[in-house]
């Protein structure tokens, strides 16, 4: 999206593991205290943040898999709904409840 791509469900899922990354840490991603606009762009566009402060490599492993810049190396949401750190969840029983 900041290189004018085309913008689909997987810059949706991207915003939700920048999401998902600040509901882990506290902070943004890709900001800290000294980063101005420009160095933020850099920073997305090398896919540079850290993961130290999250929890459980399941955690890590799928922020790490969401925040990817190229869409065919991210995960789906299929791939997302299926991996190990939602391993407990029950997608369908969710669905029904709502």
């Amino acid at each position: 999206m900041l290189l004018n791509d085309e913008v689909g469900v997987e810059c949706d899922i991207w915003a939700f593991g920048c999401i998902a990354f600040r509901l882990f840490t506290g902070h943004e991603a890709f900001v800290n205290e000294h980063t101005d606009q420009m160095q933020v762009f850099e920073n997305i566009k090398k896919e540079k943040y850290s993961l130290t402060e999250i929890e459980g490599s399941e955690a890590r492993s799928l922020i790490s898999g969401i925040l990817k810049n190229n869409v065919r190396d991210r995960l789906t949401i299929a791939q997302i709904k299926a991996h190990p750190y939602f391993a407990d969840t029950h997608w369908n029983q969710i669905l029904e409840n709502n």
